[in-house]
């Protein structure tokens, strides 16, 4: 999609929540980027989440230091979002920064989309900081995984341009959302025409699912994965994300 049309989004999301702060184009532009980075040569399923986490302007002036296993011309700013190897691994940082946990919710999600947990009783060790791992070791799965993802046609796409996640109003995160649709992400899933859209969270099914029936498109929607849900409602999602996937990319 065109940065211009990404600009223009952005440019009337602050222009109707003048009293809410959002991150800078710059930071909005490195998310952009970076999913730009994953994204599959013909995409066939988009995982729907709400938005990257709210990253100030200092955090992103943090790079990346260089490393021999990180992909060629990859962005080396760092951002608060899942497909940015920096988030949550403080040792691939040129300096170190506060609370830096990551997701690794969402590195659950990327594997079980392309392994059957189910059958290895939920084990996602090779990518998270509890598995038997090395750094280093670590960080080439993850490489490897978002690799995978893309050859196999799987993309993560935001509802939300900007980091959403500080706002407490729920009524403002779903009118950022339906701007966003409007605006940008409705145009951007109509051109990329993936086989199947999952959803993740309630919010944004609330939001945009009517919208996707009139593309109209296969979807269906789970949790987000910090829900406060029994472990049998996150396992039958991981197993549904493996499921569609594993139909999808044949």
């Amino acid at each position: 999609m065109d940065c211009n049309k990404l600009k223009n989004c952005y440019d009337i999301i602050l222009h109707k929540n003048p009293s809410i702060t959002f991150d800078s184009f710059s930071v909005v532009k490195t998310v952009h980027d970076l999913r730009e980075f994953w994204k599959p040569e013909k995409v066939k399923v988009i995982l729907l989440a709400e938005s990257h986490v709210y990253t100030k302007d200092d955090e992103r002036e943090i790079l990346l230091k260089p490393d021999s296993s990180l992909p060629d011309n990859y962005p080396k700013h760092f951002v608060r979002f899942v497909y940015c190897l920096g988030y949550g691994e403080d040792h691939l940082l040129s300096n170190p920064i506060r609370k830096n946990a990551g997701t690794f919710q969402y590195w659950k999600i990327f594997y079980s989309c392309l392994n059957d947990v189910k059958k290895n009783n939920y084990d996602f060790s090779p990518i998270l900081k509890t598995g038997p791992y090395d750094n280093n070791t670590r960080v080439k799965n993850k490489i490897n995984l978002l690799s995978s993802l893309k050859d196999n046609g799987i993309w993560l796409v935001d509802a939300s341009i900007v980091g959403i996640n500080n706002e407490k109003k729920l009524v403002n995160r779903k009118k950022i959302i339906e701007l966003c649709w409007n605006n940008y992400i409705g145009d951007l899933i109509k051109i990329t025409k993936p086989q199947q859209v999952i959803i993740i969270g309630k919010t944004v099914t609330d939001v945009v699912g009517n919208n996707l029936n009139k593309i109209p498109i296969k979807w269906s929607w789970r949790f987000q994965p910090q829900a406060h849900k029994q472990s049998s409602v996150h396992h039958e999602a991981f197993e549904h994300y493996f499921s569609v996937c594993n139909r999808c990319k044949k």
